[in-house]
């Protein structure tokens, strides 16, 4: 019902083995388990069907910026390209820890910004929040992931049944729902075990009240809905810009191939009348009717050209005019929009 991401405490590839773990989303932290060159990061990652993504915490202040740009931006880079990194609408997402100061880590931040976009990579910040405290209002391109304090607390919990009541009595839907929900765990058992109290959870929420649970469900449903139609446009917008200047190429094609296939049938034409009418000027012998291989050679003359003229065509029709009417009409809208002809000249018969 809920969108559960897992913070883990250090990178532990038994998490992305894909036993029993229901392709889950785990957030790694950046730390030197995972900085510099990591074969095994690597190979360990492309084969998990589990999500991933890392956290930006404040132990990076204690590295400069070489080191950070040479030892652990570089090296993430690749990491990023692989099928089950975590993006939301086509973005990396990078999770920052809570901060004891607010913007203490601003200057790491830029530093991952500026050397990823090098690398045409964009990512999108998200700040994990305490879902007890007034959220501020996202900067920029960050949105926010909580961390719902009474779950925690119960998942924590060392009497998982007294631990389940006492939370469920003061249990309230935060406003932010549908942000990500962080579960930090400690270790695999530990995460089997709070998995298993988030099933026991979920199912006291849907028995408590179905009705909220379907207005949920259907809120989460909306929302990938609406993400799938924003990505879905800008590939469309993407192809509708590639299809413009692709058409615009065509038909700048096609009118030279026009003019060539008008030449190629002046040239027919004299040919022909070449073999008709043949010149004889003044000091040369006229070639006669009956010169047999002159005739031969000026029909194989024709033929060849005719044959030109023609793949020319064909090939013209097969490149544009088979084209559907829409396709065509989309390049006569895009021409006007730039000015090249009259929106009034669109609707002339």
């Amino acid at each position: 019902m809920f969108e559960y991401i897992y913070l883990l405490k250090n990178f532990d590839p038994d998490f992305f083995s894909d036993k029993d773990h229901h392709h889950c989303e785990f957030i790694i932290p950046v730390n030197e388990t995972v900085t510099g060159k990591q074969a095994d990061l690597f190979e360990t990652l492309l084969h998990s069907n589990n999500k991933f993504s890392f956290c930006i915490g404040s132990n990076l202040k204690q590295y400069d910026k070489t080191f950070i740009k040479e030892e652990i931006i570089q090296h993430f880079v690749r990491l990023l390209f692989l099928p089950n990194y975590l993006k939301t609408n086509g973005q990396h997402v990078f999770f920052i820890e809570p901060e004891e100061i607010p913007g203490n880590l601003d200057l790491i931040i830029d530093e991952f910004y500026i050397e990823l976009k090098k690398q045409g990579i964009k990512i999108t910040l998200s700040e994990i929040m305490d879902s007890e405290n007034n959220l501020s209002p996202a900067k920029d391109n960050k949105y926010t992931s909580i961390i719902h304090s009474g779950l925690n607390r119960y998942l924590n919990s060392s009497e998982p049944e007294s631990g389940f009541e006492t939370f469920t009595k003061t249990f309230t839907i935060p406003q932010d729902f549908g942000k990500k929900w962080v579960i930090p765990i400690t270790s695999l058992c530990d995460f089997l075990d709070k998995r298993t109290r988030i099933e026991k959870f979920e199912t006291w929420v849907k028995n408590k009240d179905p009705f909220k649970v379907q207005l949920i469900e259907r809120y989460n449903s909306a929302i990938k809905d609406n993400n799938t139609i924003v990505s879905e446009n800008e590939l469309l917008k993407f192809k509708l810009d590639n299809s413009a200047y692709y058409l615009q190429l065509i038909r700048k094609e096609s009118q030279g191939l026009i003019n060539e296939i008008g030449s190629l049938r002046l040239e027919i034409h004299r040919l022909t009348q070449q073999i008709l009418h043949p010149a004889s000027p003044a000091g040369h012998v006229s070639h006669s009717m009956d010169d047999t291989d002159l005739i031969m050679r000026m029909q194989a003359h024709i033929n060849a050209e005719t044959k030109r003229a023609n793949d020319t065509f064909n090939w013209y029709k097969n490149e544009y005019e088979i084209l559907p009417g829409w396709y065509k009409k989309i390049g006569q809208l895009i021409k006007a929009l730039m000015g090249k002809r009259s929106f009034k000249s669109l609707f002339k018969k």
